[in-house]
């Protein structure tokens, strides 16, 4: 196995982990919003908010290894496509 291969492979198991803990701590700030009695969409909003942030400076600098300031081009992907997500799950 090359070393692009052994770069790749690194990013994915990075990739997923973020992926995890993400998930793990977004899961856990929604159910304490709604445990205090946050208004569900309130807390959910909350959600995808923390795990856009979370997840982008994570995935930037932790699994891409991006040390460069993220451009505006960047964060507005990243945001679009976070909020279709949200809606998607408002919808459904």
């Amino acid at each position: 196995m090359g070393n692009k291969e052994r770069n790749t492979l690194r990013e994915f198991f990075r990739f997923n982990l973020v992926g995890a803990i993400n998930t793990f701590v977004s899961l856990m700030l929604y159910f304490g919003l709604v445990y205090i009695d946050v208004y569900y969409l309130f807390a959910l909003a909350a959600d995808y908010l923390f795990g856009i942030v979370f997840g982008f400076f994570m995935n930037k600098t932790y699994t891409f290894r991006i040390r460069e300031r993220a451009s505006v081009s960047m964060s507005l992907r990243m945001v679009f496509v976070y909020l279709l997500i949200f809606l998607l799950n408002i919808i459904l």
